[in-house]
C-alpha cells in the first residue's frame, strides 16, 4: 500500500483487508454458528454448531457449509452473500473517511481468528469493528435462520412421531 504524503492512502482493498473484515470463512458464518450453539431450537443445529465453532473461529466453515446445509439453500443464500458484501463496503468507506485506520497491508496468516487479527492490522479500531460486524452479521442471519430452524425442528418432530 502507497500513501502519498499528506495524501489520502491509495489501494485500500487488498488480500489483507478482505481477510481482516471477511473472517469466519466465506458467508461470515461465524455468527450463524454462535446461532446455532445458543439460540438454536433444533438438536441437529445444536449439535453441528458446537462441533463447528472451533474450526470456524480459524476461518474453516465447510462443517456448516455442507452440514447445514448453505449450499443450494435458497433461504440462506442472502445472508450468505449480503453479510461480507455489508460489513466489507462499511469497512472500506469507514476506512476512506478515517475512522477506521488503513490496514498495515501485511498479510498475516489467514487462519489468525478475529479481534486478534484486527488488533495487528490496525489496533483497537478494527478489533473493535470486527466484534461489531459479528452483531451486524448476527443480525443478517438470524431472520433467515429461524426460518431455517422452525423447519428442522419440524422435521426432528416429524422423525420422533413415526
Amino acid at each position: 500500500m502507497y500513501i502519498k504524503p499528506g495524501g489520502t492512502p491509495e489501494h485500500i482493498y487488498s488480500a489483507a483487508f478482505k481477510n481482516t473484515y471477511q473472517f469466519g470463512g466465506s458467508g461470515m458464518t461465524i455468527a450463524l454458528v454462535i446461532m446455532m450453539v445458543f439460540l438454536a431450537k433444533s438438536e441437529r443445529f445444536k449439535t453441528l454448531g458446537k462441533l463447528a465453532l472451533p474450526a470456524n473461529i480459524f476461518y474453516i466453515n465447510e462443517p456448516v457449509i455442507f452440514g447445514l446445509p448453505i449450499v443450494l439453500n435458497t433461504t440462506l443464500i442472502i445472508p450468505f452473500v449480503l453479510a461480507p458484501l455489508i460489513t466489507q463496503m462499511l469497512a472500506y468507506g469507514l476506512t476512506v473517511i478515517g475512522i477506521l485506520p488503513v490496514l498495515i497491508g501485511y498479510q498475516i496468516p489467514w487462519s489468525m481468528p478475529p479481534i486478534i487479527s484486527g488488533f495487528i492490522q490496525g489496533g483497537w479500531q478494527v478489533a473493535l469493528f470486527q466484534v461489531f460486524s459479528i452483531v451486524l452479521t448476527f443480525a443478517i442471519y438470524y431472520p433467515f435462520f429461524k426460518i431455517v430452524d422452525k423447519q428442522a425442528c419440524l422435521e426432528e418432530s416429524a422423525v420422533i412421531k413415526e
